[in-house]
């Protein structure tokens, strides 16, 4: 199964530090928290559908799931960014996260051979930032899903396991 993400897509506000990592290494990376982001949201029966219809020529209906759509939630017409733009924030902040940034008494460090430079609170609060808003679209692909699917076997399929997956404070 091809990944929904590629390094190429990490630009911007996304941009990750290769550090000592390959390319291979990332991409290897952005494979896993995509699986695992997917597995959560889908099931494992879902996701393999939805993964495999991604390889072919796929419907409309995993492409929209994929790359965003609107919908219609009672009388309000609401925009769904797509699985994609999840992705993006949930893989920055897992990369970003497991960078070596060491916790000390005095707070975040990064090292610096024998010296290291305080780190402060900025990346912290960036990070909350992006896993907060990969929460939002996280939830709201659930209300996508549930929507577009009622009475369809798609519905039947859709295991959420985390309904209430919670953003960091």
């Amino acid at each position: 199964m091809a990944n929904i993400l590629t390094i190429n897509d990490f630009d911007g506000q996304f941009e990750m530090p290769s550090n000592s990592y390959t390319d291979a290494q990332i991409e290897m990376y952005i494979a896993d928290v995509q699986e695992e982001q997917l597995t959560d949201l889908l099931g494992y029966d879902l996701y393999n559908e939805f993964m495999t219809a991604l390889d072919a020529t796929p419907d409309v209906k995993w492409t929209n799931l994929r790359d965003g759509d609107t919908y219609q939630d009672g009388e309000y017409l609401r925009k769904f960014k797509g699985i994609k733009e999840m992705l993006k924030y949930f893989t920055y902040f897992e990369y970003m996260r497991s960078l070596r940034i060491e916790a000390r008494e005095t707070g975040f460090r990064l090292p610096d051979g024998t010296n290291s430079d305080e780190a402060g609170n900025l990346g912290t609060v960036r990070l909350k930032r992006m896993y907060n808003k990969g929460i939002a679209i996280y939830q709201d692909a659930y209300f996508y899903i549930k929507e577009e699917n009622k009475g369809t076997e798609i519905f039947e399929l859709f295991r959420y396991k985390h309904k209430y997956k919670t953003s960091l404070a």
